[in-house]
């Protein structure tokens, strides 16, 4: 059960890898990226700090929207699975995009990779690394073979001529 494992590994390492990333406002705890990365950090003369208020008030909605989805997929997908399924026939289409993972792979692929691939075959290595690349090593093979051939005329051997 490797996938057990490593979830494990995961849970617990972002249990303490959280406290790098502490809010100002809680100040129980320093920002530890910032213990270590403090003389990289830029200091403007105009820094603007965020409100402590606003700050709190993000975390308690965070953790407040974290609590009712959990609450929620619990209470639509615990016993009976017939409120889900009526949820996934009344919202059909966003449920067959969810489902689809919101098309991101597909749509990645079609925008980044594809178009990335094609480039690279084509324009990057077909036409500038054999035309290119390939041409300009070859040629300088070539003239030092020449070079090497006009040098090899003069030398024989003999130190006399070359008196």
């Amino acid at each position: 059960m490797e996938h057990d494992r490593t979830v494990n590994d995961i849970g617990v390492l972002s249990i303490f890898g959280g406290f790098f990333g502490v809010p100002h406002a809680l100040h129980f705890l320093p920002n530890g990226m910032e213990l270590y990365f403090h003389d990289f950090f830029a200091k403007l003369p105009g820094e603007a700090h965020g409100s402590v208020d606003t700050e709190i008030m993000l975390m308690i909605l965070s953790v407040v929207l974290a609590l009712f989805g959990w609450f929620w997929a619990r209470r639509m997908y615990s016993g009976s699975l017939e409120a889900a399924r009526r949820l996934s026939a009344s919202w059909s289409t966003l449920y067959d995009l969810s489902l689809n993972k919101w098309y991101v792979d597909e749509i990645y692929q079609a925008l980044i990779v594809t178009p990335g691939r094609l480039l690279s075959t084509h324009l990057l290595w077909q036409a500038f690394d054999k035309n290119v690349i390939d041409r300009s090593v070859n040629g300088s093979g070539v003239i030092s073979r020449g070079a090497g051939g006009l040098i090899g005329d003069f030398r024989t051997g003999s130190c006399k001529p070359m008196l």
